[in-house]
């Protein structure tokens, strides 16, 4: 059969798809979907297409709606190629059913027609007119029913309302029939009837119900990527002198096989592939008619053209009941970033207190060594200088524990017990004196004795570095005391080395407030990138992703709906986080509150690209 697109005498085509070539994998080992296949499909016409799971059904119908690209051949939908600009498809001038539902739990069933409705440019009382004539025809529950109530058959009857709603003129509907009452599923026929006979209308229905298939004017039996035949179901049985369809796809499905040994395949334009060529002779069907409203509510409805913001509309509408119906989620939204930041401000970047420091003091026995109480006496000439340093060390940051000798101290710091080791010499006092008063001839050993010796536990960085600043400080508020008492000007125990106040920031500066930015920011960037991957898998689970591109939403609005309204579940965050960090906490900030806040925004825009990023490299 050639490549170029056959004309059927007589008939409109609506769809039509010659060599239809597709696989996936890899090029040296392909999994075949759609090999060489051929489908013609007439306006006016129900179009049963027939075939297991997995012989290619879902991949065609995804290509026809403009969803997967061929590998090779061509593809036709109501005059144009799917995806081109002006042909409709994917876009208003399809109904596309899916074989899941794609409908959101959270959803009522008027939710879900405005959804729609606005995707398609719909005006509100469109929708209402399709949804009550939908309603009555399909005997859908009660409007205000949430989707997630009911059941599986229900369901599926909402999604075929949801892809009748803008009365398309091509329907393609996957499996919509199962889990149906027997009388629905004929009112649903008679309905499918009815539109393709007095409207000229297209319908392309997958089915399991092989018998059921015998209601469509035309068959086509699918095996294996390829059709078998395309024809009236009476004159395929006829022709292959069958009782019923599944006899027919019987013997057909054992010929291709006979001629798969002979290595004949569907490339070689086997006669075996029979593809109906002829104008189709329809037996008539009898019709109930449904409603007399039905010829009027298409006279009012006009040419849709779905839009951005219509789209934008519908992605808010979808996230703002997301939340309403689940309030958990938006507790997490709201409480999250909160709980992070609590966690942050009280578990990081506060002083350490009750470290354990094992201390040697040789100047006092050890029975008097663990009470300097009476011995740490003011004045220029105290007879033990040990404790007075030992009463300038908070005991509430440093809890001193004393040992005999200096290895029994170093030993307690190698097994943990203490974080540093400390040792004042037996003539500490002495030696102190002397280096004051006659400085200018002290001796090497004399300056050992007055030095008191500090080992640190080095593995821990904050906490050594802690002891070492509040010990020297100790040391300092010690000598500056003493030398008052000596009538010395205390800044003698200054070193010369004077720091004056900080040009930013404070001379005493908060690890929680240096570290509070980033932390800000991690929280916003990590959120957004967080949610929008929910967001996306979500949508893509539920089947609302591609739906909504097949009713003629593009990839690039899509994107900007989820911008927009990322943008507004970050001002909610933003606006928690810093009015808890500033306002409550305290955190310093000596910037623009203003320009914080768009810091953040656009932090957290990059967690929204990322998140789209990861979600497309994945999938």
């Amino acid at each position: 059969m050639s490549a170029e697109m056959d004309v059927l005498p007589d008939v409109e085509l609506a769809v039509s798809v010659r060599d239809a070539y597709k696989f996936y994998g890899s090029k040296k080992k392909p999994v075949v979907v759609l090999n060489q296949l051929n489908m013609t499909v007439a306006r006016g016409c129900i179009y049963g297409l027939l075939g297991a799971s997995g012989c290619g059904k879902t991949t065609l119908l995804t290509c026809i709606v403009g969803r997967r690209k061929l590998m090779s051949g061509q593809i036709l939908v109501l005059g144009g190629k799917p995806g081109t600009p002006g042909s409709g498809v994917p876009g208003p001038k399809v109904g596309y059913m899916p074989q899941e539902t794609a409908l959101l739990n959270e959803f009522t069933i008027r939710n879900t027609m405005n959804y729609f409705g606005k995707i398609y440019g719909m005006t509100t009382d469109e929708v209402e007119d399709r949804m009550h004539l939908l309603c009555g025809i399909l005997e859908l529950p009660p409007k205000d029913t949430q989707i997630l109530h009911l059941s599986g058959g229900q369901k599926r009857r909402v999604s075929l309302a949801a892809a009748l709603l803008h009365d398309p003129e091509l329907l393609i509907l996957d499996e919509p029939t199962v889990g149906v009452d027997p009388v629905l599923r004929h009112s649903i026929w008679e309905y499918l009837v009815e539109i393709t006979q007095k409207q000229n209308k297209a319908v392309i229905i997958t089915t399991h119900y092989i018998e059921e298939a015998r209601q469509a004017d035309k068959i086509g039996l699918m095996r294996e990527g390829t059709l078998l035949a395309e024809d009236a179901p009476e004159n395929l049985i006829r022709k292959h002198d069958c009782e019923t369809l599944e006899d027919v796809f019987l013997k057909l499905s054992r010929r291709q096989e006979e001629l798969k040994e002979l290595g004949i395949t569907s490339q070689s334009r086997s006669p075996a592939i029979e593809q109906s060529q002829g104008s189709i002779e329809k037996e008539p069907l009898p019709v109930v008619r449904v409603q007399d409203k039905v010829q009027e509510e298409r006279k009012k409805m006009r040419k849709l053209k779905p839009t951005i913001l219509g789209a934008l509309q519908s992605q808010l509408m979808m996230t703002a009941l997301r939340y309403y119906r689940n309030p958990g989620s938006l507790y997490f939204l709201v409480m999250f970033p909160i709980l992070q930041l609590l966690v942050f401000v009280y578990a990081v970047g506060h002083e350490p207190r009750s470290l354990p420091l094992a201390i040697v003091n040789e100047e006092l026995s050890f029975d008097n060594v663990t009470n300097c109480v009476g011995l740490a006496e003011p004045g220029c000439d105290p007879p033990f200088l040990s404790c007075r340093l030992m009463n300038e060390i908070n005991p509430e940051q440093i809890v001193p524990q004393f040992y005999l000798t200096w290895n029994e101290s170093l030993d307690a710091v190698k097994s943990g017990k203490v974080k540093g080791a400390l040792h004042i010499g037996p003539n500490f006092t002495e030696a102190w004196k002397e280096r004051r008063e006659v400085w200018q001839e002290v001796s090497d050993e004399l300056i050992d004795d007055s030095e008191i010796a500090v080992s640190l536990d080095m593995s821990e960085l904050p906490i050594a570095q802690f002891l070492s600043k509040e010990l020297l400080a100790s040391y300092k508020r010690f000598a500056k005391q003493l030398l008052q008492d000596c009538n010395i000007s205390a800044r003698h125990g200054d070193t010369p080395i004077q720091f004056q106040e900080p040009i930013f920031g404070r001379s005493s500066p908060n690890f929680t407030d240096f570290m509070a930015s980033g932390s800000i920011l991690t929280i916003v960037y990590f959120m957004s990138l967080g949610i929008t991957c929910v967001i996306m898998v979500t949508e893509t689970m539920e089947g609302i992703w591609d739906r909504a591109l097949v009713a003629g939403v593009t990839e690039q609005e899509v994107l900007v709906s989820h911008i927009v309204t990322q943008t507004i579940l970050m001002i909610i965050q933003v606006v928690i986080v810093l009015t808890l960090s500033l306002a409550i906490l305290k955190l310093e900030n000596e910037g623009s509150i203003l320009l914080i806040a768009v810091i953040c925004l656009i932090i957290g825009w990059f967690g929204v690209f990322m998140g789209k990023i990861n979600f497309v490299s994945k999938k």
